[in-house]
């Protein structure tokens, strides 16, 4: 059986607590230093041509600073990859008279 006493007298702690509790809200120049922030990292990101490794939300390892998109393949399909990356590199290589290369 349960006691309604107790849970009203845990909802007034709660709320007596709650009420010492302080949260002051940023002000607006404090939110557009903050954004203005977060935007060069965004761009000292792009610049930079790092790589960054994600697990997607379907369980793939997806590989950012490639392209536009990321790409984003499944463990089985990483490793076949990366098997076969001499095989690739040699491939490439073969080719790379037929292949356009990106202008930095």
């Amino acid at each position: 059986m349960t006691n309604y006493y107790d849970k009203d007298e845990k909802v007034k702690k709660v709320k007596k607590n709650h009420s010492r509790c302080t949260v002051t809200e940023p002000t607006y120049e404090e939110l557009k230093a903050r954004l203005t922030d977060l935007e060069k990292q965004v761009e000292a990101k792009k610049r930079s041509g790092a790589m960054e490794f994600r697990v997607s939300e379907k369980g793939g390892v997806s590989v950012y600073g490639l392209g536009r998109f990321p790409v984003t393949l499944y463990y089985e399909q990483w490793t076949r990859l990366l098997d076969a990356a001499p095989d690739l590199k040699a491939f490439i290589e073969e080719n790379k008279s037929k292949l356009k290369m990106k202008q930095s």
